[in-house]
């Protein structure tokens, strides 16, 4: 079954929808790479305890902004790192896409979706894996505990993003206009 899930910003400026949502066309994971991590910090958000950062990758063409397009912006780790995307009034983070209108792909942070957590499980099914466990910053009991993303996980990512392109999702990609991003990526200048 099929859902519409309501997306919102913090403070509710920027609204949204996103269409027709179940596990079988979305992946439910946990990043624990240093950009998302970074990308969550800078905004002012927290990651999961052992680091990780909770995502849903699904088709942008499934999603629609109703209304504060105009807080909508983006900003980059380095110059050919993803675009990332959040609003600019009150800094949550909304999700990463390639940086590329051809690639049909968002992964969604959990913070810009207007669900509880039991009910994105019932809707995106549950975290199918964590991925970039080599970037994972909590203890060694917890890495120990966490069950790794394998072949299938990477394979079936992958798997997805080519139906979305073939289905021609690209070309309802909503962060890209006429092919361009709708807001111009700033370079975050992170130093360690």
């Amino acid at each position: 079954m099929a859902d519409d899930i309501s997306l919102k910003c913090t403070c509710g400026e920027v609204t949204g929808k996103a269409a027709g949502l179940s596990a079988e066309n979305t992946n439910h994971i946990i990043c624990h790479c240093a950009d998302c991590r970074t990308f969550v910090e800078h905004l002012g958000g927290r990651t999961e305890p052992e680091g990780g950062v909770q995502i849903t990758q699904m088709s942008p063409a499934r999603i629609r902004i109703i209304q504060g397009t105009e807080n909508i912006r983006c900003l980059r780790l380095s110059e050919k790192g993803l675009f990332r995307w959040y609003t600019d009034c009150c800094n949550t983070p909304i999700g990463a896409t390639p940086p590329s209108a051809g690639i049909p792909s968002v992964g969604m942070l959990h913070n810009f979706i207007d669900l509880p957590p039991e009910a994105r499980t019932s809707v995106f099914g549950p975290v199918r894996g964590h991925v970039f466990l080599n970037e994972a910053t909590g203890t060694a009991e917890q890495a120990a505990a966490i069950p790794k993303a394998g072949l299938a996980l990477w394979v079936r990512m992958y798997g997805i993003v080519i139906g979305w392109k073939l289905r021609g999702d690209a070309r309802r990609n909503f962060f890209f206009k006429d092919g361009q991003p709708i807001a111009r990526p700033e370079i975050l200048s992170v130093t360690p």
